[in-house]
This record gives structure tokens, sequence and C-alpha cells, in this order.
């Protein structure tokens, strides 16, 4: 907490209006003498600050500090080692001449502790994250991170809160003498270091073996990497290099969204990390890699001299002969030829290109215990009808009211394996894994259960590879890289060209509304949820949209109205019923048979017909098929390409009597948000071979 006239700041106080006591030679002086501990925020008003520290905690922090301070002595950067007040930590401190940008001071931070880490492996990437100021920034509402301030009275008794002599890791005998000689860094030479320092490259980036320009000591991998390849890739760290440690390390990482996304919103980065990591370290000090890198590491292996020398722990899984009944068009034939050429990878197929039927063939080929992955009832109805129709056996379950497993061919609910501490026993059966909607795997529960699965053959299915959260290679550390994707001009399929015969003509309709935001706070964290309630609530707009799917019907098409919250589902349900249309429904909380019947029913529409599904964008996005339905009704805005994509290809599959597909969208250009998202979305549109009507 802060000091403030009266007592301390404490958490959810408006900081802004806070009386603090300002910081007075008195309280540095009480501070020096041990009256009281002071602490320093390096992040002034204007994002600059006067100095860059380095924490560093643990058994190791002084050997980590140590290295730190090599890599600033080489890189020409004036550097102080401090023991901190506990004695079991450091800190690093480079002072500025003047106030430097703390975008370049944080810089030339990464830099160090990227050169730090190549000097010394064992080094953990969350040192990233112990840079005083840890944001470019400061949050709105904050002052960022608060160091300890040095030579705290008390603590300078002890032998603590002292700045060391490198040479000794003893305290300079004269702490103000040593101070008096210590060189600082100008802002243009703190900009130059920048400039000049290499960026602390991750994840696919990571090509080759680092090497460090603050030693001239390069030692080699030796010539064989030995490697075990099960649920993960397992290399004994003792054997590598502190470089081949660092680079490992390092391309098993990503940048994480949501510390860029909180800076530049301007809120607090604390406790969120700069990088994911992808890597364990046991405690008989082996390196755990995800399995999906295992190429990429034999790659930086090889440029590096040495051979990976894998050692396959993984589980074959047992001899399954099941027959595939159906029959693949040239396009899907090519797709599982390419997915069968590799162990592991990603299928990324719009939908309606036949994803499952694919899988299926890559199961029976495959010829191992297979078990499913999918993340909701929906999917795993589709696939337990889908294994039956072209495999011709009845597969097991757990999850879902299922907990009966045939050790052939099998299917899991992601989040009832997310709950379990067996997984690796429950799936040690299990040669071949496939995940259907595989971009879900980057959840944390079920990344963290798919990590300890030691199946053989990965296969991952897709139709929108890109996730919205940027955490798109969480899903290939798992499952391996993409292997095939089905291009624009695969006939029937979503990304159909607009040029070709295969699949209906795409006509675009756009309604513009008359709903207003009245009562909505635009600028509030939670206006578009507010937004969203609104909508469902509007009467004019639902009537609006009723009339337009009414008169849709009344032409004989087969109509999919798709919003987001079942409360309007029920809205939009009943007004439809009041003009003598019944609706099929299929949303969350349905039971499997109440769905299966729906399904069915949908499966033998034929065009012309006039069928009416109303539901929910998530629960019909996904595992949901019924090529006769040509027309779709956007009752509530979507934002992302990827949902657009599984919205629209409901109603762009060829089917018998299909000319043309339909989707109406809606214009609520009253309200800016809402009408920003349509010109979101238009670009999309026109991807997917859409033109105005």
């Amino acid at each position: 907490m802060d000091a403030r006239g009266g007592g301390w700041v404490a958490k959810g106080t408006d900081r802004k209006r806070a009386a603090y006591l300002p910081l007075t030679a008195d309280v540095v002086a009480a501070h020096l003498v041990g009256d009281v501990f002071m602490g320093l925020y390096p992040l002034l008003s204007d994002n600059t600050c006067h100095f860059l520290v380095a924490d560093f905690d643990g058994p190791a922090a002084m050997l980590d500090a140590l290295a730190y301070s090599k890599a600033a002595r080489a890189s020409g950067v004036p550097a102080t080692l401090e023991i901190s007040q506990s004695g079991r930590g450091a800190h690093v401190w480079v002072f500025f001449t003047d106030p430097v940008p703390a975008a370049v001071a944080r810089s030339v931070g990464t830099a160090l502790v990227h050169e730090a880490m190549v000097l010394r492996g064992s080094m953990d990437l969350r040192s990233y994250d112990r840079l005083f100021p840890n944001q470019d920034v400061l949050p709105d509402g904050g002052f960022g991170n608060l160091i300890a301030a040095p030579l705290q009275g008390r603590r300078r008794r002890d032998g603590l809160t002292l700045f060391l002599d490198l040479a000794t890791l003893e305290p300079h005998e004269d702490q103000w003498a040593f101070l008096s000689t210590l060189d600082r860094l100008s802002p243009g030479e703190a900009a130059q270091v920048a400039r000049r320092a290499r960026r602390a490259v991750v994840g696919g980036e990571v090509a080759a073996m680092s090497r460090s320009d603050a030693t001239r000591v390069h030692p080699a991998l030796s010539a064989i990497v030995h490697a075990e390849l099960g649920a993960g890739l397992s290399v004994d760290a003792s054997q590598l290099t502190a470089a081949a440690l660092s680079t490992f390390k390092h391309a098993a990482s990503m940048a994480n969204p949501k510390f860029y996304e909180l800076q530049r919103l301007r809120k607090s980065t604390w406790d969120t990390p700069r990088f994911i990591r992808g890597y364990d370290i046991t405690l008989d000090d082996r390196l755990i890699l995800p399995r999906g890198l295992r190429h990429a590491v034999a790659g930086i292996v090889e440029r590096a001299g040495s051979r990976l020398d894998v050692t396959d722990m993984r589980n074959p899984g047992r001899e399954i002969d099941v027959p595939f009944s159906a029959e693949l068009d040239s396009k899907q034939g090519a797709a599982v030829s390419a997915l069968l050429a590799h162990d592991d990878g990603v299928l990324v197929a719009p939908p309606g290109s036949g994803k499952t039927v694919m899988a299926c063939a890559v199961v029976a080929e495959r010829a191992a215990s297979t078990l499913v992955l999918v993340d909701r009832k929906a999917l795993a109805e589709q696939w337990r009808t889908r294994i039956e129709q072209f495999l011709g056996i009845r597969p097991g379950q757990v999850g879902g009211g299922r907990r009966k497993l045939s050790g052939v061919v099998d299917i899991a609910m992601l989040p009832s394996l997310a709950r379990r501490h067996d997984v690796a026993e429950l799936t040690a059966g299990y040669g071949h894994i496939v995940v259907d909607e595989c971009h879900h795997l980057a959840a944390t529960a079920y990344d963290h259960s798919v990590k300890r699965i030691g199946a053989q053959f990965w296969l991952g299915l897709t139709a929108t590879p890109v996730r919205r959260d940027g955490l798109g290679d969480l899903v290939t550390w798992q499952l391996g890289p993409v292997r095939h994707t089905m291009t624009q001009d695969d006939p029937g399929t979503l990304l159909d060209a607009a040029d070709t015969d295969a699949g209906p003509r795409r006509l675009l309709y756009v309604h513009e509304t008359e709903f207003h935001s009245d009562g909505v706070d635009l600028s509030s964290p939670a206006a578009l949820a507010a937004l969203h309630s609104a909508l469902v609530a509007d009467e004019a707009r639902n009537t609006q949209i009723v009339a337009d799917v009414n008169a849709a019907l009344s032409r004989g098409r087969n109509c999919l109205v798709l919003t987001r919250r079942v409360a309007h589902v029920d809205a939009l349900a009943s007004l439809l019923a009041s003009r003598g249309h019944e609706a099929l429904v299929l949303q969350g909380g349905m039971s499997a048979s109440d769905r299966r019947a729906t399904v069915n029913r949908l499966a033998e529409t034929r065009a012309g017909e006039g069928v009416l599904v109303i539901g929910t964008t998530p629960f019909i996005g996904e595992g949901f098929d019924a090529p006769a339905l040509d027309t779709l009704f956007l009752a509530a805005p979507v934002s992302f390409d990827g949902l657009l994509i599984q919205c629209a290809g409901r109603v762009v599959r060829a089917a018998p009597g299909k000319d043309v597909a339909e989707v109406h969208d809606y214009h609520d250009r009253a309200t800016p948000i809402l009408a920003a998202s349509l010109q979101r979305r238009m670009p999309g549109y026109r991807t997917l071979s859409f033109t105005r009507a």
C-alpha cells in the first residue's frame, strides 16, 4: 500500500484523488537510518524512468544476477549489483543521466536478460517479467510496480540492501564513494543499446542456436543429442550447453497477447507474464518440450552440426481392423494422403468439406486404436453417428453422461478429461488421438490434459486455425504443424470461388435497422454485453427480423436464424410461432435425444420445404450438418472472421436443388459499435464470394 495523510491507500481506492505524503529529504533520511522502509516507483507520469532494475530471486539468484551483469558489461551498460533485503535475492541497477522512455529502458533490460540466458541456460523466462519498470506505459489509476529502495539502515547493519563488489561479492566498504564513481547511461546511449540489441525471439522464429557476444567461450553441442519422445520431447538438460538450453526454452515459448493487450489499454500487467512457457524442467533436470516441436528442435540441432537421436517411447496402441465405407473425392483423398505422410499435424478445412469423413479415413488407414476428443455434446453425438456410418462400429464414450470405452474407436469429452487425474492411464490404450475443433485446445484445462497423453499419432481438425486470442501456437505445440489446407478452389466447400460452377450462388442482404442504444453507457467495459441485452429486448428490431424470415419462408427457403443468447432464441421463436411458423430449436441445455431428433429431421429436409431452425451461434457453429439449409439470418452481430466462416458455412454447402445461398445481415447504423462490426464483416463476406443483392 502507499502512504497518504491519515493512513494507507487501500486496494480499490481512487489513487488519482488520494492525498499522498510527499517524498522529502526527511523520508529518505528515515529510510537510510532504518526508521522506515522506502520503495520506488520507477515509471514516471510521462512514461520515462531514471533507472532500470532487474530482480532475481531463488537459490540461483546471485548466479543469474552475475550473468546479467556480465551481459551488461559486454554491451557497454554500466550496472551495479545489490543484495536484496532478504539476502536471498539480488537486484542489478542501471542508472540514467536523464529520464529515458520506459520502452527504451525495458528494451535494454530485455536484451540483457536474453544475453544472460544464453550465458546461463538454467535461467527461467520469468526473468523477463522481473524488470522494473515492468511495462512501457503508466497504467490508468496506478503507478506501475514498486522496487524496494537500497541502503535501508536496519538492513545495512546485516550486510543487506548494499551494493556489492563483483570481484568478491562483498559490499563496497564505502557505499557513497562507490556510487559517486558509478557511470550512468545517457538517453542516447540507451537508445543505441536498444537498437543494437538482438530481439528476444520465441516460438517459430527460433531457427538457430543462440550465441552470446558477452563471452568468447562457445562450447559445441555433443555430436549426438539424445532425447525421448513420449507425451513430450524429453532431453537431459545436463548434456546441453547453456546456449542450447536457452534456445530450446525460447523455441517452446510464445509472446503472451494478453500482456501486450493490457499494456495497450494502459492497464496493469502485474502477474501477467510477457511470455507463455510451453516447457517444463523436472526434478531430475530433464527439459520437457511440447511433442509438436520435435521437428523444429531437430532442425536447430542439425544446423548446429549435431544430430538429434530420439528414442520413441510413444504408445502405438493396439491394431484395429475397421472398414472405411465412404468414398472420398479427389480433394479429400489428397488431404488424407498429406495427413498420412506424418505422425502428427492439423487439417484446416472449411465447414462442409467433410472433415469427419476424412478423419475416419485416416483412422481406418492407421489401424490403431483411436480416441476422438471433442469439447461438447453436440460434436460427440455427430461423431457417434459418423463412426457408426463410416467405420461400422459403435464407439464408446467418456463424458456427456457416458463412461464406457470399447478400446477400438472411442470418444472423450475434453471437459471430462480436464477434471480427471488419471488421464495418462485412461488414454494409455490408444495409439491415435483425433482432436476435433482443435483450436479450442489452447484452453488451459484442455492443454494440461492433452499434455499427459503419450499416443503415437495425432490429428487436429479445424476450420478456423487462427485464434482470436493469439494463442494458436499452443495448438501446434501439441498436434504438430498444419499439414494440409483445403484451398479456395476446392469445389462444394465454404471458400469455393464465386466464378466456379460448384455450390450455390451467394447473395448478401443487408437490412437497415432503427435500433438505438438508449440507456447504454458505450464507454463502460460492459457496453457490448449491455448492447446485446438491449438487442434481445428490442421489439421493433425483433419484429423486423421476424418479417424478413417470414418472407423467406413464404418463398420456400430453408432458414437458419442465429443469435447469441437463449433469451433471443425464445423471443424470436415465439414471434414466429404467432405467424404460424414452428421452429426447430437448437441451443445449449438440450438433451442428447432431443438434439438427435432435431438433427435427424434436418437430415431429411429437401430444398423448397420452408423449414425453420433457430439457435445460438456457439451451439450450431460446430458439429452441425444440414446441407439443405440455404438462408441464414444473423439476428445478432458477429465480429470474428472465424465465427463468420462457421455461420455462413451452414448455408453454402452444395445440395440438390440449392441454387442460391442467402445471408441476411442487420446494419444497426444508429449504434456505432454495432455499425462498425458490420464493416468488419464485409471483407469476410467478399472473401467468401458473397455479392450484395
